[in-house]
């Protein structure tokens, strides 16, 4: 039995993972703690912890994994983290899945799955339509929300979306094959830096990039 915590997106979901199913609930704002504290009576019966590593929201991945290592110094297990971009993919069905994810001012966390032509990570959101455009691919996750036009080649998945469930689900045999690691040292996969480090680079690079 495992604990899984997605907080990367909105809203944010954690859930508690065995091999009979998961029992999901959403999180409240400033609700995390009490929320696991209801879901999970008993800590010392957890192997393990999942969680949705990012990229995401940086207040949201921040809140999980401060949570999460804090929650270590009381009960020690290893913790299996697994993209954000690859939890929306497993919601979605298809040969070629395009994960899109919002980051803002016209960009976004994306990948391809099931095909190369995109490396994960932070990409403007027209450049990767102008490259994928023409592929007959389905698209999700919440990024799509910020798209002008949609190329008449894509399918639109609207309801894909990662949950603290579907991490459980693919955590929980990694976790059993020895894969998890110590929750300490783990950091979020950003993709970019914080606006606020934008700002203070930009006085050094006129891109703001640093």
């Amino acid at each position: 039995m495992l604990l899984a915590i997605e907080t990367a997106t909105r809203p944010g979901t954690v859930a508690l993972v065995d091999d009979r199913g998961a029992e999901e609930r959403e999180i409240p704002p400033d609700g995390l703690a009490a929320t696991v504290a209801a879901l999970v009576p008993e800590l010392e019966a957890l192997e393990g912890f999942a969680l949705s590593i990012g990229p995401g929201s940086f207040t949201g991945l921040r809140i999980g994994l401060s949570f999460l290592k804090g929650l270590a110094i009381v009960i020690d297990r290893p913790v299996v983290p697994i993209s954000t971009l690859a939890l929306v993919a497993d919601a979605m069905r298809g040969p070629e899945r395009l994960v899109l994810l919002d980051a803002r001012a016209g960009e976004v966390y994306a990948a391809l799955y099931g095909a190369p032509g995109l490396e994960p990570g932070l990409h403007r959101l027209d450049a990767v339509v102008e490259r994928l455009g023409g592929r007959a691919l389905v698209a999700g996750g919440d990024g799509l929300s910020a798209l002008r036009e949609v190329p008449i080649a894509w399918t639109l998945d609207r309801d894909a979306r990662a949950s603290a469930a579907a991490l459980g689900r693919l955590a929980l045999p990694r976790l059993r094959a020895g894969e998890g690691v110590p929750v300490d040292p783990l950091e979020p996969a950003y993709h970019q830096v914080a606006a606020v480090d934008r700002a203070r680079a930009s006085v050094g690079d006129p891109r703001g990039r640093g």
